[in-house]
């Protein structure tokens, strides 16, 4: 099913002829959940030139794809960018704290981790 999605939004964006940043928006995301990140990666990245103008929640994912393959810089800037718009929401506050402990600041990123609710905590707790 997610191959048929990710087919779907292949053709779709070839169809449309020229970039379109809701398709791209999906495209990428369904990359994503195929495990290709380079690929998203760069679908989000062509998105975000489009919208640039305008902070969407998307760009955290994009923010997350740039952890999955290592550019800690443009995931932190990206997600901190989502961050002036979105202050208090815990998705944000997650990624950073993961963000923050991937580039080598564990205890920072524990603290961020502690800001939030434990309810909250427990939406992002990895279930092993």
């Amino acid at each position: 099913m997610a191959g048929d999605a990710l087919r779907d939004l292949q053709i779709a964006d070839e169809l449309r002829g020229k970039p379109d940043a809701n398709i791209l928006q999906n495209l990428a995301r369904a990359e994503e959940m195929a495990g290709r990140y380079g690929a998203a990666d760069r679908h989000y990245d062509t998105a975000i030139s489009m919208t640039s103008d305008a902070v969407s929640p998307f760009w955290l994912r994009a923010g997350m794809v740039k952890l999955q393959i290592g550019d800690l810089v443009g995931a932190t800037d990206l997600a901190r960018r989502v961050e002036v718009k979105f202050p208090e929401a815990p998705e944000v506050v997650a990624a950073l704290a993961a963000m923050q402990a991937a580039r080598g600041d564990v205890e920072g990123g524990r603290r961020r981790w502690g800001t939030m609710v434990e309810r909250q905590r427990e939406l992002f707790r990895d279930p092993k």
